[in-house]
């Protein structure tokens, strides 16, 4: 599989590109621009005298569901400055010319859901394959809060190589444990309770403290707010209240005080199919925190489908269903007691993981299931997973779904939720969208879930 990279000097992101001779569902480019949303420019107006031009290139525009044939694009510095049939348009001589004969080229994708974590090099990742804006739903997951606004920073001044980052910070509720903690300090500072347990967390002690955390996080220079786990409703509706003041989006980890049915009421954006599937399931109690490895009776799901599109259409509510991380997931679990030679590590992106990271996910007792599996009481995973029939059944659920929520029109984007186990960093994003046609989408349909749907929705 042949690809061709333009080399990186320091101009604007819309200048990385990438070309791939493949079915163009699977094509691979590194346009920021949508080609035919941008008007022309003059050269004169362009700072920057570097100029590359695709020769003989199948463009998507992705305006309609059309190929443009046999195009020459002409880029200069940061701007597309011209675009027409390979017959019509005079290359410059001082041009680098890239054959795209046989190929096609693309806006450049997005993954709404990509953890950084301390993986620096991840960028790297996500550029080389196509990915050209990323949003960290937790930049301070791990403490590496400030570093990742630091790169967002640099990438934009053309500094660093990387995609546009939009960086969340999450606010997390008190689970159980942490609650007996803070009735038993003399004083909580600032006015919140800050921890590490190996993630960094902002804990608000106070409902009214969610507000003082989201301007906070403004003030940092976060983007977005993240409600997470164990927050109660008043805490969650001061967040969002306050988020909606200085116009940053709030995305949901849905906790289980909060209920699917109002987070999606309240207009935040749902994140990972099993928030939903929380709507569909029979007689299912949500605990509080993570509900990964739950178990449901989706005995009634085709009945309540329907009303769930509309509750979430009726709301103008976007979804990240995170496709990807069942599929990796229930593949591992088909491995259990010991998924660590599974054939999924085989692939070739697994090259590409830092060896501390491929030890945690090679381990099935580690890892973020290995934390729900001891924190419910169990010696293993292999306890508590959902049965292989069910898994199929969750499966076949999260496509039904997905085609089920685009045929009503509602903003659906893909998400990787790379950093899960055995979740890869850039290359999943190819695996998301092999998944969105999988469910019955058009080629077309999911990289518009890659591309304009994700500008429009963020």
């Amino acid at each position: 599989m042949k690809r061709t990279f333009i080399p990186y000097k320091k101009t604007s992101k819309r200048k990385n590109f990438l070309v791939h001779g493949n079915a163009w569902v699977k094509v691979v480019s590194l346009i920021l621009l949508i080609l035919v949303s941008i008007r022309p420019v003059s050269a004169a107006t362009v700072q920057s005298s570097e100029t590359t031009a695709f020769v003989n290139v199948n463009v998507i525009p992705m305006d309609s569901e059309r190929p443009l044939q046999a195009q020459t694009v002409v880029v200069m510095g940061d701007r597309i400055v011209e675009i027409g049939a390979a017959s019509e348009v005079n290359v410059p001589p001082d041009a680098q010319v890239i054959d795209g004969t046989g190929k096609y080229l693309i806006p450049g994708l997005t993954d709404t859901h990509f953890h950084i974590l301390d993986n620096m090099d991840s960028l790297i990742l996500a550029v080389a394959n196509g990915v050209t804006t990323i949003r960290d739903p937790n930049a301070d997951y791990v403490g590496t809060g400030k570093e990742i606004l630091e790169a967002l920073d640099q990438i934009a001044v053309g500094e660093r190589i990387g995609p546009t980052i939009m960086a969340a910070k999450s606010i997390i509720g008190a689970s159980e444990s942490v609650n007996i903690l803070l009735k038993n300090v003399d004083q909580v500072v600032n006015p919140w309770f800050i921890g590490d347990w190996g993630a960094a967390a902002s804990i608000p002690a106070q409902p009214a403290d969610g507000r003082a955390l989201v301007y906070k996080a403004h003030e940092e220079g976060y983007d977005i707010i993240k409600v997470n786990w164990y927050l109660g409703r008043k805490t969650f509706d001061n967040i969002v209240a306050a988020a909606a003041e200085l116009d940053m989006p709030v995305l949901a980890h849905v906790p289980a005080d909060v209920g699917i049915e109002y987070a999606i009421q309240s207009g935040v954006e749902i994140q990972h199919n099993g928030n939903l599937t929380a709507y569909y399931a029979k007689d299912y109690m949500r605990q509080p925190g993570p509900n990964y490895l739950d178990s449901f009776d989706l005995s009634e799901a085709d009945q309540r489908l329907p009303g769930l599109v509309a509750l979430m259409k009726e709301n103008g509510v976007a979804f990240t269903p995170t496709m990807s991380v069942d599929g990796t997931a229930f593949e591992l679990f088909d491995n259990l007691p010991d998924w660590s030679q599974a054939e999924l590590f085989q692939q070739p992106g697994y090259r590409y993981i830092p060896a501390a990271y491929m030890s945690q996910w090679a381990d099935a007792s580690g890892g973020e299931f290995g934390v729900v599996a001891k924190g419910r009481g169990v010696s293993s995973v292999a306890e508590i997973v959902p049965p292989p029939d069910l898994r199929k059944e969750i499966l076949s659920l999260d496509l039904k779904q997905l085609k089920a929520l685009v045929d009503a029109g509602i903003p659906v984007m893909t998400g990787s939720d790379s950093s899960a186990v055995g979740v890869v960093w850039g290359f999943s994003i190819h695996d998301e969208l092999e998944l969105f046609v999988k469910a019955g989408l058009t080629p077309y349909q999911a990289l518009s879930a890659s591309t304009r749907i994700p500008s429009e929705a963020m």
